[in-house]
């Protein structure tokens, strides 16, 4: 559903097949994987189709009532670290951990909500539950919304540094631009949580059309 979020999946992500993984490319395109969930469903009734996102679940999040109303069995997994952590890390390497700006969400149950729209519902917070709620989800045979807390501090390798990291004071331009280009976009700064995550779901999963953005 936006672009660090479709970059975790890449790193675990396995096609068997042409056409079994749509993303984004290179667009920070928010909101979009449901609706290429939607499409995905419809195009291929006898397959699961799996969106993989985060907080941007919000701009389409009605779209659970479309899955109900026209019974798409769709799976969306939400990777929730209760912010925009892109530009949650952007600002903190730019301008320090105390200049945070519009970028952090609350405690959003996106579970419930999409529960209130008639779907099943699953609430994640420890790594070890996720593969006994992926397998409720797909027992279920319902549309369902997989909401995994994951962790803020985990960086995607060109967004930045983590938060230990920065100073409070701005970086020049010059060194920001040294450290962007040795930042590895396969590499976290941390740790690999969200990866850890959307593997250990892609192994109980097995094999699914994903759809990212």
């Amino acid at each position: 559903m936006v672009v660090k979020t479709s970059q975790w999946a890449e790193l675990v992500a396995r096609s068997r097949r042409p056409g079994q993984y749509t993303g984004h490319g290179y667009l920070g395109c928010l909101g979009i994987g449901m609706p290429f969930a939607i499409g995905s469903q419809i195009v291929h009734p006898d397959r699961r189709v799996v969106v993989i996102g985060d907080g941007a679940v919000g701009l389409n999040i009605q779209e659970f009532d479309t899955m109900v109303r026209h019974d798409l069995p769709i799976v969306t997994v939400v990777l929730n670290n209760k912010a925009w952590g892109m530009c949650v890390h952007g600002q903190q390497h730019m301008f320090g951990s105390n200049r945070l700006v519009v970028t952090q969400l609350g405690d959003g149950r996106y579970d419930q909500v999409a529960h209130g729209f008639g779907c099943h519902g699953e609430f994640v917070e420890k790594g070890n539950d996720i593969g006994a709620a992926v397998r409720r989800t797909l027992d279920s045979g319902r549309r369902a919304c997989i909401n995994i807390i994951t962790d803020l501090d985990a960086v995607f390798g060109d967004t930045g540094q983590s938060r230990e990291g920065v100073s409070g004071r701005r970086k020049p331009r010059r060194r920001q631009r040294a450290r962007t280009r040795r930042a590895s976009r396969c590499r976290t700064t941390r740790s690999s949580k969200p990866a850890d995550i959307l593997a250990l779901s892609a192994r109980q999963i097995g094999e699914f059309r994903p759809s990212v953005g």
